[in-house]
């Protein structure tokens, strides 16, 4: 259910469902669409009734194919109930994806979309409308787009990445569930934001917002040149500067300037170009062609 005060239609139906069984096979519905954050392969994907946020043994469920696509068969009387995909491989990130995905029935695609327009209805009370329509404003695309595939065209794929892979960032560095982060995203929410307010207005520190926004640079440029599967060392590495900032309470940039000199003399001595130097360190060029003739 979604808290409301349903639980007299939820009764009522729970009772139709049981005479239902008594007397015939209950009619079954079939939804289909797909998990994708990018394609999330081999993924457990299953009608989260209960709405208690797993997968019940009683629960329908099924698994993703190699594409991310699924088919799942229910009881014609569920009406209200979560689509839910964990685990699988994203064939895109080429990494395991130990994470949940969420989506109102409706929406049919399971996505970093569509688990915000969850989060939105479930933190704000939106109806499934105005959810889907306020998501895609945040996200400046079409409401169809929204509860569409988001690896569909590279804009989208970027918003997708941009959303997912920067709650999976601030829930490491805060130590939180992402389902958590979702949910402070959904209660950023207001008219008129687009995607990085709502995360420059969650209550983080300066240095994280800046390693965010190194990370949305990092995702536009990594889509354009298809170089997706690069993104999770990015990552790690953005966490590990972010981590030393904060250890020795310096800026971002001081870090990255400090993790730079440290391996110039490697950097230099191997050959290293000043591309690769750029990636080591996420410091622009003209930075690096300073310190290096420094």
């Amino acid at each position: 259910g979604d808290g409301g005060g349903n639980s007299s239609n939820d009764e009522n139906t729970e009772q139709q469902t049981t005479t239902q069984q008594d007397n015939t096979k209950e009619e079954k519905t079939t939804t289909s669409g797909v998990a994708a954050d990018g394609y999330l392969k081999g993924a457990k994907v299953c009608l989260d009734i209960n709405d208690n946020g797993k997968c019940d043994n009683n629960e329908p469920t099924t698994k993703t194919d190699e594409n991310g696509n699924f088919s799942l068969e229910y009881n014609s009387s569920v009406s209200d109930a979560t689509l839910l995909t964990i685990g699988g491989k994203d064939i895109e990130r080429k990494i395991p994806f130990n994470y949940t995905l969420k989506a109102p029935l409706n929406a049919k695609n399971i996505t970093p979309f569509t688990t915000l327009i969850y989060a939105d209805m479930q933190k704000n009370k939106a109806t499934y409308n105005q959810a889907v329509d306020r998501v895609a404003d945040v996200l400046g695309i079409d409401s169809n787009d929204v509860v569409g595939d988001p690896t569909k065209s590279n804009g989208l794929k970027k918003l997708a990445l941009k959303l997912q892979i920067g709650a999976e960032f601030i829930a490491k560095v805060e130590n939180k569930s992402i389902e958590d982060i979702y949910g402070e995203l959904a209660s950023n929410i207001i008219g008129g934001k687009k995607l990085t307010s709502l995360f420059d207005d969650m209550d983080i520190s300066k240095n994280s917002k800046e390693v965010l926004k190194g990370l949305f640079d990092k995702i536009e440029e990594h889509v354009d040149n298809n170089k997706i599967s690069s993104l999770e060392s990015w990552k790690k590495d953005l966490l590990k500067y972010l981590q030393n900032a904060n250890k020795n309470n310096t800026s971002l940039t001081d870090a990255m300037v400090e993790n730079f000199m440290r391996h110039k003399k490697n950097a230099l001595k191997n050959g290293l170009d000043i591309e690769t130097i750029v990636l080591l360190t996420g410091l622009d060029i003209e930075t690096i062609r300073n310190l290096r003739d420094s």
